[in-house]
């Protein structure tokens, strides 16, 4: 059960995402039809993404079996990989589809956060982006990717609790009627923000050239976010 935590987690917080951004979709007034179409290719894309800056630190170890690149049921995604490759094929999907880039991507974002929330936890079953050991009082005692059971960081329920908080943060916007792109933009500065702290806990950090790549990642999402949002409000 623990090897098969990941992708049943990964599978329930997609299926709930995706009927929360249908819910979305219908109460802002777009096609819930054509924001399904949309939100099927960017979710494959984003898997894909995910998947993919997850295997690049890694490409010594999965050039010798290439296969085991597209075997989603092992584990192994980072979540801005997703944004990286689906955020560009939006600009032109999105638009072909008849849906506004900006509402669409507040509405995208209720599939992002819940799929986000409950893969974490799938993750701290089967041990996946283990936080590192301590003997500190938040410590918990849980396994890593290779079973290795310790008093461990909860690193990756901190990213869930994250995402519970952002979803909260998320709703109210959407209440608030705040302008479109406002909902996307906040969470992604938020998250980007938080990722940059969180990731200096882990008991392993992806790096490329030397360099630890989320902090990098989530730095320049944050500041990107924050223009565009700077822009949108003025």
């Amino acid at each position: 059960m623990t090897a098969r935590a990941y992708p049943i987690a990964l599978y329930v917080g997609i299926v709930g995402g995706l009927e929360a951004s249908l819910l979305a979709a219908r109460a802002s007034g777009l096609s819930t039809a054509r924001v399904l179409a949309a939100l099927g290719v960017l979710t494959a894309l984003a898997l894909l993404g995910a998947r993919l800056l997850y295997v690049l630190p890694r490409w010594r170890v999965y050039a010798a079996d290439p296969a085991r690149i597209v075997r989603f049921r092992e584990g192994g995604a980072a979540m801005f990989g997703g944004l990286l490759l689906a955020v560009p094929a939006s600009l032109a999907l999105v638009p072909a589809l008849g849906l506004p880039l900006a509402r669409f991507w507040d509405v995208a974002t209720f599939t992002m956060l819940p799929a986000l929330i409950i893969t974490r936890v799938g993750c701290t079953v089967a041990g996946c982006c283990a936080g590192r050991e301590t003997c500190g009082w938040l410590g918990m005692t849980l396994r890593n990717a290779r079973g290795v059971r310790a008093r461990r960081l909860p690193v990756q329920l901190m990213d869930a609790a994250c995402g519970v908080l952002l979803l909260a943060v998320a709703a109210g916007l959407w209440r608030s009627r705040a302008p479109d792109g406002a909902v996307v933009l906040v969470v992604v500065a938020g998250y980007g923000a938080a990722r940059i702290g969180m990731d200096g806990l882990r008991e392993q950090r992806d790096r490329l050239g030397g360099v630890v790549i989320t902090p990098v990642i989530g730095m320049v999402l944050s500041v990107v976010s924050l223009v565009l949002l700077a822009r949108l409000v003025h």
